[in-house]
C-alpha cells in the first residue's frame, strides 16, 4: 500500500540576510537570538541565529571604530568588548533556551510516561479487584465446601453411633434368644428325662399288672377245674 501523506516541507535556511532583513535596522546589541527567531517565524536554529547576529555586531564595532595606521597596534575598543560580553551572554543565553526547551521536552515525556504509567496502574489495580473478587468467591466455594464435608463427617458419625447401638441391641437380642433356646434346650432334657422315667414306671406298672393277670388267671383256672372235677364220692 502507498504512502500518501504529504511530508512536509524543510524550513528554509536562515541567512545573515534574513537575519539583518528582519531586524530593519534595529540595534543587534538589544535583542537576542530567541527574539530573532520568533521574528523569522520560527525558522532556523538558535546557533545560526546567534551567529549571524555575532556578525551583524562585528560589523557595527569595526564601522564605529577609528583608522588605524598600519604600524599602531589600537586598543581594544570598549565597544568591541561590550560586544563580547554580549555575544557571550547571548551564546548563554541560546545555551539556557536550549536546555528549557530540552528540558521541557522531558517533562512533556516524563508527564506522557507518567500519565501512561498511571493507566497500567489503574488497569493493574483493576485486575488486581477482579483477581480479588475470584479469590474470594472461590474462598466462599471452598468454604461451602468444608461447611458441606463438614456436615458429612457429622451425619456419618450420627449414623455410625445409630449402627453401633444398633448391633449392641442386636448383639443383646441373640444373647438373649441364645439363652432362651439354652433353657428350653435344658427344659426339654428335663421333661425328656421325666417322660423317661415315667415311661420306665409304666412298664414296670404294666409288667407287674401283667403279672398279677396272670396269677388272676391262674387261680380262675385252678377254681374252674375244681368245680368241673366231680368227687369220688359222687
Amino acid at each position: 500500500m502507498t504512502d500518501t501523506t504529504p511530508t512536509p516541507a524543510v524550513a528554509s535556511r536562515v541567512t545573515l540576510d534574513d537575519v539583518r532583513a528582519v531586524l530593519n535596522g534595529t540595534d543587534p546589541h538589544s535583542t537576542n537570538a530567541s527574539k530573532v527567531r520568533t521574528l523569522l517565524g520560527g525558522r532556523g536554529s538558535f546557533e545560526t541565529i546567534q551567529k549571524h547576529l555575532g556578525t551583524l555586531r562585528q560589523e557595527l564595532a569595526t564601522a564605529a571604530a577609528p583608522p588605524v595606521s598600519a604600524d599602531q597596534v589600537p586598543p581594544m575598543p570598549t565597544e568591541a568588548a561590550a560586544a563580547m560580553w554580549v555575544a557571550a551572554y547571548s551564546a548563554a543565553q541560546v545555551q539556557t533556551l536550549r536546555r528549557t526547551e530540552l528540558l521541557a521536552s522531558e517533562r512533556d515525556a516524563a508527564l506522557l510516561k507518567l500519565e501512561t504509567m498511571g493507566q497500567d496502574v489503574a488497569g493493574l489495580v483493576a485486575t488486581v479487584d477482579e483477581q480479588a473478587g475470584q479469590l474470594d468467591q472461590a474462598a466462599a466455594t471452598v468454604a461451602k465446601v468444608q461447611a458441606d464435608h463438614i456436615a458429612d463427617i457429622e451425619k456419618a458419625k450420627v449414623q455410625a453411633a445409630a449402627a453401633v447401638a444398633d448391633r449392641t441391641q442386636v448383639v443383646g437380642e441373640l444373647e438373649r434368644a441364645r439363652q432362651e433356646l439354652e433353657k428350653a434346650q435344658a427344659d426339654a432334657a428335663h421333661a425328656a428325662e421325666i417322660a423317661e422315667a415315667g415311661r420306665e414306671l409304666m412298664r414296670q406298672e404294666l409288667a407287674r399288672l401283667t403279672d398279677q393277670v396272670g396269677e388272676l388267671k391262674a387261680a380262675l383256672y385252678k377254681r374252674a377245674e375244681a368245680v368241673v372235677t366231680p368227687s369220688p364220692a359222687g
